[in-house]
């Protein structure tokens, strides 16, 4: 009986010596597994993690310059390649099986990748189109580039897992805060060129208008003065000086309001010193028309006398001419510039 009982308890050894003999096997292949399991992911994570922030570090390079964002070619190339790398290595990472316990962890990756490639894609957008951009839509812009930095900034900032590490370098950083201040002055200098173009458009049109009338206002009256006087008299001649000098001056009174570019004021300035200068002549006229009516009836007077109360007006009339043909040589040029 008691052989009986200690082979019971022999058999019962075994068999509870053999289960915890299994256990202590399986737990330990367990182990095993799961942690070179866990050491070929950290492996592969930070092997893809090195990648990243080398590509980050990448546009530290760049240098920027008054025509570097004109001049971008640089700037669009490395982000092409830039955004082109990370959506690799991303397709890498998510192909990546974590444990439990790095679970979220690995998906902030995700998203800060995500997120650091949409900040790439946000410069090459705002430099392929700096040439065309408006104001509003540079804000704006701008403001989903700091989104897009803040958020893989927040992603990257909850990874926390032994030996590795992923951030925005200062490096990165600084190329951003750069390339946003260059954007800036370069919107500011393209709505200005706008500005300065269409303000030159509208000064061409509104002075070329006003040159066309007073061309057509523009008469040599002095070769026509004797046939005028027989066909109208005196006062129907000096009443038609009279409404040209009333037209000529609402033509000064438009120019006056005229805005005038920097570079067009000397082409303002010539057209200005033309109707002055005809201005001048038709008072001239007027004068000596007055003074020919009052002398005219005076027989003492010869017909050659008073030919030459009108040399001054021709003389005038002369510089109009010069004035005016300076006016139309420097409009043309700056209508060609």
């Amino acid at each position: 009986m008691k052989n009986s009982q200690n082979k019971f308890s022999n058999v019962i050894l075994i068999i509870l010596s053999a289960i915890i003999i299994g256990l202590v096997a399986f737990f330990s292949s367990y182990y095993f597994f799961m942690n070179k399991s866990l050491t070929k992911y950290k492996n592969k994570l930070n092997f893809e993690i090195k990648n990243i922030n080398s590509v980050n570090m990448s546009v530290s390079e760049i240098k920027f310059s008054e025509s570097s964002i004109r001049n971008n070619d640089r700037i669009i190339n490395t982000m092409h390649k830039n955004i082109s790398s990370l959506q690799n290595y991303l397709y890498a990472i998510k192909t990546l099986n974590p444990s439990t316990k790095y679970a979220n962890q690995h998906e902030n990756l995700i998203n800060g990748v995500q997120s650091n490639i949409l900040i790439y894609k946000q410069v090459l957008s705002i430099a392929k189109s700096i040439e065309n951009i408006d104001g509003k839509t540079l804000n704006r812009s701008l403001s989903d580039l700091d989104k897009y930095i803040n958020d893989t900034l927040n992603f990257y900032s909850q990874i926390s897992i032994r030996n590795i590490k992923i951030d925005l370098p200062n490096e990165t950083l600084n190329f951003l805060n750069s390339f946003k201040n260059q954007a800036e002055k370069q919107a500011k200098a393209t709505i200005s060129t706008k500005v300065t173009k269409h303000k030159t458009t509208d000064f061409i049109d509104y002075l070329n208008d006003i040159s066309i009338k007073f061309n057509n206002l523009k008469k040599d009256y002095i070769n026509d003065i004797t046939k005028g006087l027989e066909v109208k008299g005196y006062s129907a001649l000096l009443n038609e000086i009279s409404n040209d000098e009333v037209t000529l001056s609402a033509l000064r009174a438009n120019l006056s309001i005229l805005s005038v570019p920097r570079d067009a004021n000397i082409v303002y300035d010539n057209f200005y010193k033309t109707l002055d200068d005809y201005n001048y002549y038709l008072e001239n006229l007027r004068y000596n028309l007055n003074i020919e009516e009052l002398t005219s009836s005076n027989d003492s007077i010869s017909k050659s006398s008073l030919k030459n109360i009108y040399t001054s007006s021709r003389d005038d009339l002369n510089q109009v001419e010069k004035s005016y043909e300076k006016f139309l040589d420097l409009f043309t040029k700056f209508k060609n510039y």
